[in-house]
């Protein structure tokens, strides 16, 4: 090629070549590589804008007579027990259709095939949604269950893990494993697919195909029917391996955040547009799920969560009354991290330590995936500030779908690792119990094998609130 020619104007030379069948390719990134993009318009659909037209019976004989539910629905509960659901309906013909609301005629408009509705659930969507089986199961289960009120306190079971390979493992019998825990809810912490490596089923890109064969999973089904999911993703169910803001176009990772957000039904996604970070709380127990993709900087600046996530993050950790905050990031937080992790960024991870420790916010625990181990971690972190601190436990699940890797064992002046797992696949599960007087979290990993880690000689590896504190 000649070196005036660079690599986007050959990509726009060879779409002009190619003619319409390249009208949905958009440039990847920093390599030559084509990634299928297909249009969402009229098939992504917020819940909140059928409200207003849940009795338009032409509306309603379309679900019940010209469609199929094609997955789902899942779910999670945000503030006040509210439950959030996203699920796939396939239309057997377009509906199209000019309804008034309000006093207004308004189009509602859905392409025949695959329609994602998402958001908030209100009962009169029963309406339109309730007589597909399994919604008409899932709500049925819905009313008999409570969600513990933030604040309570209580024992709660909460598990994660992260990076699932469904073109390589398909059967995925780990979320049985994780089903006969029964957990109050489950994490997906980042790499629920992977977009950049091809399957025997999808080609490279073809990022919601995946999606929508890992949400058909059997048992991974089975399991989020009935169990609260919330997600964060990572650098693969971004977009591809190491990509970040940086590495790829605006069109690319706002088309790849349209499409997480209306598949995984977290309770909020970020701010302004921007992102995916969010809160969540069980009783008395605060998850803070953070981003460590859409505002990745190395050229200019170098930062993980960027600005306008850290402030979010400050401002929420200063108003949390929670005996355990959790703040949950899909890389690794010590300094001998694997991989694109917080040892890359130590000078903004040391800034929110000592936030943490200067504000003096208590009960912080860390959560990590993406490196194929499980491994559970001390940190006492040189932060340079006269403020009392605390250790900060870190832990890490990786491989709920993809085979673990043998790791060595990490230390360093900062960084003492307390366990080393070896199982082909695993999941973290946490155990709150915060009624007594020293309110504790039980942590074990599980392997595909049934064995339990994280245990100190016979028992469950424990933590302590007052540990956590600066009393």
């Amino acid at each position: 090629m000649d070196e005036g020619i660079n690599r986007r104007k050959f990509v726009k030379l060879l779409a002009a070549f190619l003619g319409g069948a390249a009208s949905n390719l958009f440039w990847a990134g920093s390599n030559i590589a084509f990634a299928k993009v297909r249009s969402t318009k009229n098939r992504l659909h917020p819940l909140s804008k059928f409200l207003p037209v849940a009795n338009t019976k032409d509306l309603q004989r379309t679900f019940k007579n010209s469609s199929e539910l094609e997955y789902g629905p899942f779910f999670s509960r945000g503030k006040d027990g509210q439950l959030y659901v996203s699920f796939g309906v396939n239309l057997f013909q377009e509906f199209r259709e000019k309804i008034k609301i309000a006093g207004e005629k308004k189009e509602i408009r859905m392409k025949a095939g695959t329609n994602r509705f998402f958001g908030p659930w209100e009962d009169s969507l029963s309406k339109l949604f309730g007589h597909y089986p399994a919604m008409k199961k899932f709500l049925k289960d819905q009313k008999s269950q409570s969600w513990p009120q933030q604040g309570v306190s209580g024992t709660y079971r909460v598990g994660f893990g992260s990076c699932i390979r469904e073109g390589e493992n398909s059967e995925q019998w780990i979320f049985n494993r994780i089903a006969k825990k029964k957990p109050n809810a489950f994490m997906l912490i980042g790499d629920i697919v992977y977009n950049d490596l091809p399957s025997n089923h999808s080609a490279n890109g073809q990022l919601d195909t995946k999606y929508e064969r890992q949400l058909k999973v059997e048992f991974f089904k089975k399991l989020f029917s009935t169990t609260p999911m919330y997600s964060i993703w990572d650098d693969h169910d971004f977009w591809e391996n190491n990509t970040s803001a940086e590495k790829v176009s605006r069109k690319i990772r706002t088309w790849s955040r349209k499409l997480f957000t209306s598949i995984l039904p977290n309770p909020s996604h970020g701010e302004y547009g921007e992102g995916i970070y969010f809160k969540w709380s069980i009783g008395d127990v605060d998850f803070f799920m953070l981003d460590t993709r859409w505002f990745r900087r190395t050229k200019s600046g170098n930062q993980l969560l960027g600005d306008q996530q850290t402030q979010w993050l400050k401002r929420e950790l200063k108003q949390s009354n929670g005996t355990f905050k959790v703040l949950v990031s899909s890389v690794q937080w010590n300094d001998k991290g694997k991989g694109e992790c917080w040892k890359k960024f130590k000078e903004e991870r040391d800034s929110l330590f000592r936030y943490i420790f200067e504000e003096k916010i208590s009960g912080i625990l860390l959560l990590s995936g993406d490196i194929h181990q499980a491994a559970a971690y001390r940190l006492n972190p040189n932060l340079n500030t006269n403020a009392p601190t605390y250790p900060l436990y870190e832990f890490t699940s990786s491989g709920l779908a993809v085979p673990a890797k043998s790791k060595s064992s990490v230390r360093s002046d900062e960084t003492k690792q307390i366990l080393n797992v070896k199982g082909k696949y695993n999941f973290g599960m946490l155990e709150f119990h915060t009624e007594g007087e020293d309110p504790y979290v039980d942590l074990t990993v599980h392997t595909l094998e049934a064995q339990e880690k994280w245990k100190n000689g016979d028992d469950f590896y424990q933590i302590y609130a007052s540990e956590l504190d600066f009393t």
